[in-house]
């Protein structure tokens, strides 16, 4: 049975168009139809949202969500960890993270509370606990209802600035400042919407960013940069 990591370049292998022969043609023809089904939901969350049909919660703090458009890492734990650094000594700073990997994501989940580690990898996931323990001092709560663990953070720990982790698609609670990173070695994703790609948001969302930052820009597989740039600005 193929491993996680060997399925995984396998599919981006096939989705970005490397991969020749029937086999991957046909699989891109297949998972672009179910792409459409993606992006219409997509497309229906964001006009519930946009007329107001559901309204996010807004809690006593504020909250700066840092996320991406495309799957895959794009550095949104190093810059959560510049972002707590850099407010810890104006505000309370609590960090929201949904805890993947971890065992325990249903309701609130305090990985740690200022003091102390509590919880372990396993019941929080890698992340989680990295977070906690790089900043030591701020509290962090893991859990995938982020409303719940914003308002326990408010609640609890007196938090007035939230740090939301991966939150750009997270539209249930209302957010102050979107931090949208983009690879700059693969800025507009592979192939398209997912499951033909690797966009999780078709591009036209960076419109709802306020901030966007270009991560990995001295990779040797960096795109120009000045390319990106100008292309981003039209998008923001």
């Amino acid at each position: 049975m193929p491993t996680p990591s060997s399925l995984e370049h396998w599919y981006l292998e096939t989705v970005s168009g490397r991969r020749r022969g029937l086999l991957p043609s046909l699989t891109r023809g297949a998972l672009t139809i179910v792409s459409w089904g993606y992006g219409l939901g997509v497309w229906v969350r964001e006009l519930v949202y946009a007329w107001g049909l559901i309204r996010p919660l807004r809690v006593p703090a504020r909250v700066i969500s840092v996320g991406n458009l495309t799957m895959g890492g794009t550095g949104k734990t190093p810059a959560v960890i510049a972002l707590a650094e850099q407010h810890r000594a104006r505000e309370r700073v609590a960090i929201l993270i949904r805890g993947h990997g971890g065992e325990r994501l249903e309701g609130v989940n305090v990985v740690h509370d200022g003091q102390r580690e509590l919880l372990p990898v396993s019941v929080a996931g890698d992340e989680a606990v990295l977070l906690a323990r790089r900043l030591g001092d701020i509290p962090v709560l893991a859990g995938k209802d982020r409303r719940l663990t914003a308002q326990a953070a408010v609640d609890r720990f007196g938090a007035t600035l939230l740090i939301l982790d991966d939150g750009f698609q997270y539209r249930r609670l209302a957010v102050d400042h979107q931090i949208v990173l983009v690879d700059a070695t693969q800025p507009w994703g592979l192939g398209g919407l997912f499951p033909a790609g690797t966009r999780r948001d078709p591009l036209a969302a960076f419109a709802r960013a306020d901030e966007v930052w270009l991560t990995r820009c001295d990779h040797p597989a960096a795109h120009d940069l000045d390319a990106v740039e100008a292309r981003l600005r039209r998008l923001a």
